[in-house]
């Protein structure tokens, strides 16, 4: 954009943050559910790396996200 911040580095910035959210998540749900727990806990694990930019962006995490359906 305009003030010289790359999108794509902007996006993975954001990650982090939905990464601590989804561990805050993952910390919360009951544990019969244990494979949803574990599965959201690598999605937080890959958003919070601290290289920015190896951090997954939304269209991987969507895409781990829809892979949790029928689970």
């Amino acid at each position: 954009g305009g003030n010289g911040v790359d999108p794509m580095l902007l996006e993975r910035i954001e990650a982090r943050a939905f990464g601590v959210l989804t561990a805050e998540i993952a910390a919360r749900i009951e544990p019969t559910a244990a494979e949803i727990t574990k599965r959201l806990r690598q999605i937080a694990v890959s958003c919070l790396v601290p290289n920015v930019a190896l951090r997954p962006g939304f269209e991987a995490i969507h895409r781990d996200l829809v892979g949790l359906r029928g689970m």
